[in-house]
């Protein structure tokens, strides 16, 4: 699903309810996520914001493997400060360099609802230690 980071430059997204009500029919999801990443319009105007899974395999279903080349390529070009890892997949997927690089790359859990009981429990630290270092540890 997508976070609609395209979204976040605006305060008030009224002018844009239409697009919006495309992608989150409830909002009692998307406001919550972006609260919880901490991401200002301030922030996201100087942000690289992507989906982890953009490729498809030959039967159509998403392509870890490939998806994760890709963003290596794009984070070697666009040298970001923090990898922001939200949600299970891409965690997975960038497992090694979780453990490599805890100072470039995080996790965050994509929602804190409907998630197993451990990442309920941990999900609000998560995101206040994100919060952090999006407010501190970057020169953005």
């Amino acid at each position: 699903m997508t976070v609609l980071s395209c979204l976040w430059l605006f305060k008030n997204l009224s002018p844009y309810r239409n697009i919006f009500d495309c992608f989150w029919p409830n909002t009692q999801n998307y406001y919550p996520l972006v609260t919880n990443l901490g991401i200002t319009p301030e922030i996201a105007r100087k942000s690289f914001v992507t989906d982890f899974a953009r490729v498809a395999n030959r039967s159509g279903k998403r392509d870890a493997k490939k998806s994760k080349e890709i963003l290596l390529e794009e984070i070697r070009i666009l040298e970001p400060e923090l990898i922001v890892l939200v949600g299970a997949e891409p965690r997975n997927a960038f497992y090694n360099e979780l453990l490599d690089t805890p100072e470039k790359y995080m996790y965050v859990p994509f929602s804190i609802k409907g998630v197993p009981k451990k990442t309920q429990e941990e999900g609000p630290a998560l995101y206040r230690e994100l919060r952090n270092r999006l407010g501190s540890d970057l020169s953005i």
